[in-house]
């Protein structure tokens, strides 16, 4: 089971802070977690009490920042290979053992 979490700033013209990234990325150890690209991860979670906990962290964090975020995580998913997209080509491997069933 998985879920997907995305947090970023609300404006463009004001990104996250690269110590913003760091510190919510911080927060979500010790999960296996695959960084899709900044501010989006897919992470391996047990059940939905675990995405809570991991919700929980990440704005406990986030409210510590100084810098507004926006935070957003799917709900619980089982199954894979489904992710279709453009990145690079040795990031599906690793997506592909995150998200498959079982």
């Amino acid at each position: 089971m998985h879920c997907m979490v995305s947090w970023g700033s609300p404006t463009v013209s004001t990104p996250l802070t690269a110590a913003a990234h760091e510190a919510l990325e911080q927060a979500l150890a010790p999960s296996d977690a695959l960084k899709v690209f900044p501010g989006t991860l897919v992470v391996v979670i047990a059940n939905d009490a675990e995405r809570v906990e991991i919700q929980n962290k990440l704005v406990d964090v986030a409210k510590t920042l100084g810098e507004r975020v926006n935070i957003l995580i799917s709900p619980p998913m089982n199954g894979g290979p489904v992710y279709r997209g453009y990145i690079p080509s040795t990031l599906w491997p690793e997506l592909s053992k995150r998200t498959a069933s079982g």
